[in-house]
């Protein structure tokens, strides 16, 4: 889809190369434009290649989603860094904010400029409307993530008159939020089902109603707490539920391999920011950056280079059990040998070091790589809507058989429930046993490997001479029938080279994950507290490194508590050596729960516009 896009804006002229830093004026010049269809889908996507701006989706370092993410689950991993968007000590006059600010505003422009020029377009009414649906919500979008992060922002609705145009006064949050509310609730009427369409980077009906019920709930949320607000959420995430037209896909890694590799499963994945590249040397391209900063360190650019700007954070990786599946692709249990793709081992104890595996460069198709990628940014999954539908009905009704049955529907992806193996008994011990001379292998049950984990294997406690317990050690293969488990315990003769069988008479028996093994318990939720808990931590485990969390923490209430808790875990219990990590919740302030409006750009040449007054 990305390559089709970048030829649209080649044939039809709206702008003149493929490069982010294009100023709105550049993107059209209206006088003899807009007059055919091909001129206003150009202009449209013109208007979607702003979500690419390199400061917002593109997870380049100081990005919305890189550097301003950094919180309890990932943290910068350069100990001399002590300014900056990661570890929250910047000003309003540095250029961080206003780069978010400027990518934000440019895509209003260009929606502003389409939707004033929609008129003088001769072409299907029923086809034109659709654009003016996707013009309008993603208007209302770049609306929603600079009220998001910035609180009180100028609403612009009509296109820039010229260069001076700058005296837009901030309107209150609140009314943001209406605003966008509104015309997003338009926008879903005009919009396309996400059946039309084979790809992902598209706003359809279903990315619509998604979005919808997360800007609900921060409506609902704190600072704002409007009232109505999770009964509309529960609404719009439903209608997406209901529709029947999205499921999870069962294998977790698989979601962001077809990331990693432009293949589109519309099911899970709903709307995603596309990026393109065909590898080095190219000509036009929509770099990503994803694999770069948040990806397995790798010095060789050949391989896939990867910059190791951040690193995973304890608190992160204690939040899943050892049977979850997410776990170890969130989190690699490994770095590569120098430039290699020869995997090292972390060790159990070794969580600080690890680095961020799920945008792994590893698994890009094209040959040619460079420091950038093309993999998509995941702007919408359906897990994220169980997960909002389960909140906005735990808000409402407390811990429901509903809610919950949301929260398990993505807990019994992550744990492969009814298909993996939740433990092996050992039925007799036998006797002779060795531990070094003891293998366990397993067989049979139609196994599936899953991509990006380690296969499944496991590793006998021998006491006495007998076969004490068998523990599984990676938990990456799925069965559809129940495999069998073979004990061997030899010893290579120096003098025959023969085997000779030093342990015999131990059996044991896999005992499968049942569907509901791993659904919440009953502490689990035991009230409306509990289950808000419960699908805090949820929300960490399934999308972490999404960009989420930052803004999660945020509308929660408890971004600066979060940080500050976690500053003294850090100093009380992390190694010496990365103990700098505690930083940034040392750094932060109630001011950070919103980025400070650019002093440069807005508060010094827009006489209307007044500094946030925690950044004043």
């Amino acid at each position: 889809m990305k390559k089709l896009l970048l030829l649209s804006l080649l044939i039809y002229g709206t702008i003149s190369c493929v490069d982010l830093d294009i100023e709105p004026d550049d993107f059209s010049t209206t006088t003899n434009y807009y007059n055919t269809e091909e001129e206003l889908n150009a202009a449209l996507t013109g208007v979607y290649d702003a979500l690419g701006e390199r400061f917002l989706y593109s997870g380049i370092n100081k990005s919305l989603v890189s550097s301003f993410n950094c919180t309890d689950e990932m943290y910068l991993s350069t100990k001399n860094t002590t300014t900056g968007p990661s570890v929250y000590n910047y000003a309003a006059t540095d250029d961080y904010s206003n780069n978010i600010w400027a990518a934000l505003y440019k895509g209003v422009e260009r929606s502003n400029i389409l939707l004033d020029n929609i008129h003088r377009t001769m072409m299907d009414a029923e086809a034109k409307k659709v654009i003016e649906g996707e013009a309008r919500f993603l208007r209302a979008y770049f609306h929603f993530v600079l009220v998001q992060n910035y609180g009180a922002v100028p609403i612009r609705v009509t296109p820039a008159a010229s260069v001076d145009d700058v005296h837009n006064k901030r309107i209150p949050a609140d009314s943001v939020y209406k605003f966008i509310y509104n015309e997003m609730v338009e926008a879903e009427k005009m919009v396309l089902p996400i059946t039309n369409y084979d790809y992902a980077e598209r706003v359809t009906k279903s990315a619509v109603q998604g979005i919808l019920a997360r800007v609900c709930l921060f409506m609902a949320g704190y600072p704002n707490y409007m009232e109505g607000m999770y009964e509309k959420a529960l609404y719009w995430a439903e209608k997406v539920i209901d529709s029947d037209l999205h499921e999870l896909n069962q294998d977790y890694s698989q979601v962001f391999i077809n990331l990693i590799q432009s293949k589109y499963d519309t099911k899970e994945n709903i709307w995603e920011v596309g990026f393109y590249t065909s590898g080095k040397g190219e000509i036009y391209s929509e770099k990503g950056y994803l694999g770069n900063t948040m990806g397995i360190f790798q010095r060789e650019t050949s391989l896939g280079y990867s910059a190791n700007i951040v690193r995973v954070q304890q608190k992160l990786f204690d939040k899943y059990n050892e049977w979850d599946l997410r776990r170890d692709w969130c989190i690699a249990p490994y770095a590569y040998e120098n430039n290699t793709l020869n995997r090292i081992y972390k060790k159990d104890t070794d969580i600080y070091s690890r680095f961020i595996g799920k945008y792994r460069r590893e698994y890009e198709l094209i040959t040619e790589k460079s420091d950038y990628d093309g993999t998509n940014f995941p702007l919408l999954r359906y897990s994220d809507i169980l997960l909002m539908a389960a909140e906005a009905e735990n808000e409402l009704h407390g811990p429901t058989g509903k809610a919950v049955g949301y929260v398990n529907e993505v807990r019994r992806r992550a744990h492969a429930s009814g298909k993996s193996i939740k433990e092996i008994v050992v039925n007799e011990g036998g006797s002779g046993y060795v531990a070094a001379n003891t293998t366990i292998t397993i067989s049979g049950g139609d196994p599936v490997n899953i991509a990006g984990l380690d296969p499944i294997s496991a590793v006998a406690t021998v006491s006495g001479g007998k076969i004490a317990a068998i523990t599984l050690a990676q938990h990456g293969t799925i069965y559809t029938s129940t495999p069998v488990v073979n004990i061997k315990c030899t010893k290579r003769n120096e003098a025959t080279g023969e085997e000779e069988i030093l342990g015999s008479g131990a059996t044991a028996t896999v005992v499968m994950s049942a569907l509901e093994d791993f659904d919440l318990t009953g502490e689990d939720v035991l009230d409306y507290n509990s289950l808000k808990q419960v699908i805090m931590d949820e929300r960490a485990r399934e999308l972490c490194f999404e960009g989420n969390r930052r803004l999660d923490l945020m509308r929660w209430g408890i971004l600066v508590s979060t940080m500050k808790e976690l500053a003294t875990y850090i100093t009380e219990t992390a190694p010496d050596n990365v103990k700098y990590a505690a930083i940034a919740g040392n750094n932060i302030q109630e001011k950070h729960n919103y980025l400070p409006i650019p002093e440069g750009r807005e508060v010094a040449l827009n006489h209307q516009m007044e500094q946030t007054e925690l950044w004043k």
